[in-house]
């Protein structure tokens, strides 16, 4: 897989539990990753991965391509197994081809159920998940409930919380990638200040992906010609023990919705559609999009059709099928949204009662990861 999302949600958990299986077993055992090519990815990836000392090779992803593409020589091994934890499947079946190494794959859309012959388990998170691609024809027998990955961490947070009151905190995650954190930063910033002008008593924090290049942190936090932002806490390390204390947070669309609802954390997301040009879509109209030049027109029709399809973008919202947590979307200003956060902090029940509802899609469980890493170790042999 490749993305932040991918990475942090999915990929390092899953080798993280690997790795500590694999010690209470006393085997050894290898870990390569595979960075799959994605419009999604930001550029810190290879360098961010690195630094979690987990992997013993990765796969750059224009390697990823010519194996795939039968180029170059890719090691075949006598057990292993290739496990497919977000990207483009047709790939990841080719590279376990190449390598002689069965496949598996977690899935959380339907997408699969017609691509899984490359597939001999395919990981789902839900029950209902697994019903659904049963009834397309995906056999039970290579289906396994796992959960989600990515739930793990933040719902574990969340139980440890529950019982610990809420600070005056307000959590601002403007993104993972640094083209987003460098525009939504400081969109994020000025609702923080006008909020403070409203309730002085609330206290900003901005949660710093791992992803998030030094000079483009800097650039946010010091802006030229303007000293510095007003007073906030920039969170770089595990962001959770601070986050589980905030009564509301702003947030992208993207991984981080699932994170904050499966830790009960109230959220809105925010998307500036003056900005819209700057956000991946799937598929071959990104690439369109990015030759022709025409990425605001398109994106702004690409986001009107999705909208009118999906109705919702924050993760949970989808899960739910309805709106649980607000989503803003347009370009109203920074008092008009900080208006909007102090009438839903005026309103604790309403605020608990979002909480309450969005930790309810995602039940505590922070299993998920071992299980994949158990499956795949038993379909490794």
């Amino acid at each position: 897989g490749n993305g932040p999302g991918e990475l942090s949600g999915w990929i390092r958990p899953t080798a993280e539990a690997a790795r500590a299986q694999a010690r209470s077993s006393g085997r050894p055992v290898r870990l390569t990753l595979a960075l799959l090519p994605t419009q999604f990815a930001g550029g810190a990836e290879l360098e961010t991965v690195r630094s979690w000392r987990l992997f013993d090779r990765i796969i750059e992803p224009a390697t990823c391509v010519r194996l795939a593409a039968g180029l170059g020589s890719l090691e075949t091994l006598r057990r292993g197994a290739l496990v497919h934890l977000g990207g483009d499947l047709w790939l990841s079946s080719r590279l376990a081809a190449r390598a002689g190494l069965p496949a598996a794959a977690f899935s959380e859309t339907l997408l699969i159920a017609s691509r899984h012959r490359g597939f001999a388990r395919i990981f789902v998170p839900t029950g209902g998940h697994a019903a659904a691609l049963r009834d397309r024809g995906v056999p039970s027998d290579k289906i396994v409930v796992t959960g989600d990955p990515r739930a793990a961490a933040p719902a574990e947070a969340g139980t440890l919380a529950v019982a610990a009151p809420r600070d005056d905190i307000i959590a601002l995650l403007p993104g993972s990638r640094d083209r987003f954190f460098r525009t939504a930063g400081p969109i994020f910033l000025e609702i923080a200040a006008a909020l403070a002008a409203i309730r002085p008593q609330m206290r900003a924090v901005v949660v710093v992906a791992p992803f998030i290049t030094p000079d483009t942190l800097a650039a946010v936090r010091h802006p030229a010609g303007n000293g510095t932002t007003p007073p906030v806490q920039w969170l770089t390390g595990d962001p959770w023990p601070v986050l589980t204390r905030a009564r509301f947070a702003l947030t992208l669309p993207g991984t981080s919705t699932l994170e904050l609802a499966a830790a009960g954390i109230p959220f809105a997301v925010v998307l500036p559609t003056d900005h819209v040009a700057l956000a991946p879509v799937e598929g071959l109209l990104e690439w369109i999009a990015r030759i022709t030049g025409l990425q605001r027109p398109l994106k702004r029709a690409i986001l009107a059709r999705y909208r009118a399809r999906m109705q919702f973008l924050a993760l949970p919202n989808q899960r739910a099928g309805r709106q649980i947590a607000p989503e803003w979307i347009g370009s109203p200003a920074a008092e008009d949204l900080a208006r909007r956060v102090d009438d839903l902090l005026n309103d604790p029940p309403a605020l608990a009662a979002m909480a309450a509802a969005l930790s309810e899609l995602y039940a505590p469980d922070a299993a998920a990861p071992s299980r994949i890493a158990a499956s795949a170790y038993a379909l490794a042999g």
